[in-house]
C-alpha cells in the first residue's frame, strides 16, 4: 500500500512541476525601466488594459485522474472505490508593481489526498471483508484472533501521516513561485530571479476569467488551457 501512496504524491508533484516548467523565465534585475516599446521590463505598463485586468488574486483548479496508475490496485479494490478525481487549487497573485506569487492552496491539496486515502482504505476493508467471508470466516474474527480491534489498526498509519506532512511541506517549500511578471500583447511573462526572460504563456480574458491558452514551450502534458477565476 505504501508504494501506492507514494505514487499518488508523485502524481500531484509532477503536475505542478510540469505547469511551472511551461515557463522557464526570470531576471536578475527586478527594476522597472521603460523599454523602447513603452513596456516596463520588470512589470506592466502603468494603466494598461492588461495591468488593470490581471492585477489581483486568481485561483485555478487542477483535477487529476486518481487512477492514472490503476494497475497497481487490484480490480477487486477498484470495484469498491467511488472517488472520481483529485482536485486541488493553485493561487496566483499579481501586484500592481509587477511582482507576483504563485502557490498551492495547502488545504485543498491535503483535502484531495485525504479524500482519496479514505476512499481507498474503505474499499480495501470491503474487499477483505468479502475475501474472508468467501473463506468461511470473517474479517472481524481474523482481526480478533490476531489481537487487533479494527482493520486500520493493521496498517502503518504513522507512515501515512508522515507522508501527509511531506506533502504539506512540499506545498509550502517546493511549489511557491515568486518573482515579477509583465505582458506584451497576448503574452504573459512570469519572471523568476536568476534566469532569462525567454518563455511565456499566451492568454486572453473570457467572461471575467483569465485564460492561459498556450505556452512558448508547447504543452506536451495537456495542462492548457488553464482557467483562472477571481479569488
Amino acid at each position: 500500500m505504501k508504494k501506492r501512496y507514494l505514487q499518488l504524491l508523485t502524481t500531484l508533484f509532477l503536475t505542478l512541476v510540469m505547469l511551472f516548467g511551461l515557463v522557464g523565465c526570470g531576471s536578475d534585475d527586478d527594476s522597472t525601466a521603460v523599454g523602447p516599446d513603452g513596456v516596463l521590463t520588470g512589470g506592466l505598463t502603468p494603466g494598461s488594459i492588461q495591468q488593470d485586468s490581471i492585477v489581483g488574486s486568481w485561483v485555478n483548479t487542477f483535477s487529476l485522474d486518481p487512477f492514472s496508475d490503476a494497475d497497481q490496485i487490484p480490480q477487486e479494490v477498484l470495484d469498491h472505490m467511488h472517488i472520481t478525481s483529485l482536485s486541488f487549487q493553485c493561487l496566483w497573485n499579481f501586484e500592481e508593481d509587477g511582482s507576483m506569487v504563485v502557490n498551492i492552496d495547502e488545504d485543498s491539496l491535503l483535502s484531495a489526498y485525504d479524500n482519496w486515502l479514505e476512499d481507498y482504505l474503505n474499499a480495501c476493508e470491503i474487499y477483505y471483508t468479502e475475501y474472508f467471508e468467501n473463506q468461511g470466516t470473517s474479517l472481524s474474527e481474523v482481526l480478533r484472533n490476531s489481537g487487533y480491534t479494527s482493520f486500520r489498526e493493521l496498517l502503518d498509519l504513522s507512515a501515512l501521516e508522515a507522508q501527509r506532512e511531506q506533502l504539506r511541506a512540499s506545498a509550502r517549500d517546493d511549489f511557491n513561485q515568486s518573482g515579477t511578471y509583465r505582458t506584451d500583447g497576448d503574452r504573459l511573462y512570469l519572471v523568476k530571479p536568476g534566469e532569462t526572460e525567454d518563455d511565456y504563456f499566451t492568454f486572453c480574458f473570457e467572461n471575467g476569467n483569465l485564460i492561459l491558452t498556450g505556452s512558448s514551450k508547447g504543452d506536451p502534458n495537456n495542462l492548457l488551457p488553464l482557467t483562472l477565476t477571481r479569488h
